[in-house]
């Protein structure tokens, strides 16, 4: 979901694993040099379209590599099957309150969700996790990561992906 902390989660686990760290939002933008509301005011199916393209290319020419996508990612062109059939998918749970502070903090990083007032913003985040959430359940493995410790969360990833290695 929007403002659960993907991209910081993703830098921390890739730092715990040794591995590479990609944003998928920043990876677009420096290949297509637009900004992402830029993107979006074109079309959300044309933001979409970019997305899968990127988010191919790195799972085909990167190993070794942590990925840190949108919120919306998963849920066009079957991004979640192709993520899970190249790596490990993890699903950070955190609270529609929890999501809502984060987003208020850095409101313009959020194309679709920039103007919202608390109300609508709360609608929104609701409608999304309503919308998403077969999807999202998808995963791998999911993590609560509303009060989660680095530690333990690099812990939890680590072991999954060791029991993953082991069958």
């Amino acid at each position: 979901m929007p403002g659960s902390g993907k991209t910081f989660w993703a830098r921390r686990l890739a730092a715990a694993l040794g591995y590479n760290v990609v944003d998928l939002d920043a990876y677009i933008v420096a290949q297509y040099q637009k900004s992402i509301p830029q993107l979006f005011a074109i079309s959300e199916q044309h933001f979409r379209n970019l997305e899968h393209e990127a988010l191919s290319q790195i799972i085909t020419h990167r190993n070794d590599t942590v990925i840190s996508t949108g919120g919306g990612a998963p849920i066009y062109h079957n991004n979640m099957d192709l993520m899970k059939q190249n790596g490990c998918v993890i699903y950070l749970e955190v609270a529609i309150a929890a999501l809502k502070a984060n987003i208020k903090r850095r409101p313009e990083s959020r194309p679709m969700l920039a103007k919202l007032d608390d109300n609508a913003l709360q609608e929104k985040l609701e409608q999304l996790y309503l919308e998403r959430k077969e999807i999202y359940q998808k995963a791998h493995l999911k993590v609560q990561a509303d009060n989660i410790s680095r530690t333990t969360f690099a812990g939890l990833v680590k072991t999954y992906i060791s029991q993953l290695n082991r069958s």
